[in-house]
């Protein structure tokens, strides 16, 4: 799901784990990252088994679960919120325990712990810029109040602490544009403008409280409005060089912490998630609305309507194919269902626990 640097497009080795390997391959056997790569993240469970990641290969739209273990030799220790690569590494913002872990981008090995501390309290989001990896935190519990909150900035060269901005509200997802910070509250009816150079801060006021944001190929900007209980929902788009926000209205868009928005591989098409609590599952039922960004007005037809457990949707960003993320409940496996660009089902793919995101390894 996302804004990610690219990297030179290397023929680079990884470490891949096959449960009916021998004895000798238990510990991973060599396979090739692409161009085509990427990796899926799984939630997990929030109060048991923690988060994993399945390697998927663009050419053949196929998966291998517990990468991050067969690489390192070692599980997850946390559940990851958002994952964000940035050059050469990737960064995890982890949950319970709080953390900023980062591992190598070309073999996804963990050779430094992970940045924690005071300053990292449920870390959900981030955004790199100008060698500064800025991470919104919710520093407590935001729903009970509303005066929490925090962005803090790590040296991307040192991989260390070297200040914050507070910002109340709950800050969630983030963009850079235009040599300013936007940042989503979950907790307000504003979205949070930093200025990069001086960090004062102004606001963009909303109808509904925010959660994620997407850059487009213009450096504009859409948010995802998803207030609990204000009727006039759906998804803003900022221009960002007046800060001017028009909102065009959408029913059920998500209130899920997952990928919410995502882009098609040209841009031309904008996939959001319409998503609500179903009781009956134990998780969210909906569907996957398409938003035509030149006409700026919802596409006659959804890619997907009527699911259960869905959790999320995102975009090969390499070969164009749409992934939609199925949740099966905290103790069984999740699915990726495939689609092409046209909306052509392809295949569904087994991952691990609550899937929700993606992430390209190009």
């Amino acid at each position: 799901m996302r804004n990610r640097l690219s990297i030179s497009a290397l023929l680079l080795m990884a470490v891949v784990f096959f449960s009916s390997c021998t004895k000798d391959n238990a510990k991973g056997a060599l396979t090739e990252i692409t161009p085509s790569s990427g990796i899926i993240v799984n939630f997990g469970q929030y109060n048991g088994a923690k988060s994993t990641l399945s390697f998927y290969d663009g050419i053949t739209q196929s998966v291998i679960n517990n990468y991050f273990k067969s690489v390192n030799d070692f599980n997850l220790l946390s559940n990851i919120q958002y994952a964000y690569k940035a050059d050469s590494t990737i960064y995890f913002m982890n949950n319970n325990v709080d953390e900023v872990l980062y591992v190598s981008a070309k073999d996804l090995k963990q050779v430094k712990n992970a940045i924690s501390g005071a300053d990292i309290v449920k870390p959900r989001n981030c955004v790199a810029y100008n060698n500064i990896l800025y991470v919104s935190c919710w520093d407590g519990e935001p729903w009970t109040d509303a005066t929490l909150g925090k962005i803090v900035k790590i040296d991307m060269k040192t991989n260390t602490i070297i200040g914050s901005i507070t910002m109340p509200g709950g800050p969630e997802g983030l963009e850079v544009s235009n040599g300013k910070l936007y940042a989503a509250l979950n907790y307000d009816t504003k979205i949070a403008v930093i200025d990069l150079i001086t960090e004062s801060v102004s606001y963009i006021y909303t109808p509904a409280k925010s959660s994620y944001l997407k850059k487009d190929n213009m450096g504009n900007i859409y948010v995802s409005l998803i207030s609990y209980t204000a009727t006039e929902t759906g998804i803003g788009y900022i221009n960002t060089v007046t800060d001017e926000i028009t909102v065009y209205e959408i029913d059920g868009v998500s209130t899920s912490y997952v990928s919410v928005l995502e882009f098609s591989k040209d841009y031309s098409k904008l996939y959001v998630l319409q998503s609500a609590w179903n009781t009956e599952i134990g998780g969210y039922s909906g569907s996957v609305a398409v938003f035509n960004t030149a006409t700026k007005a919802l596409e006659p037809q959804n890619l997907v309507s009527d699911l259960n457990g869905i959790n999320g949707v995102d975009v090969d960003e390499v070969g164009g194919k749409i992934m939609v993320f199925i949740s099966n409940g905290g103790s069984t496996n999740g699915i990726v269902k495939i689609y092409n660009d046209n909306g052509t089902y392809i295949k569904d793919v087994e991952t691990g626990i609550n899937p929700f995101m993606y992430l390209s390894l190009k």
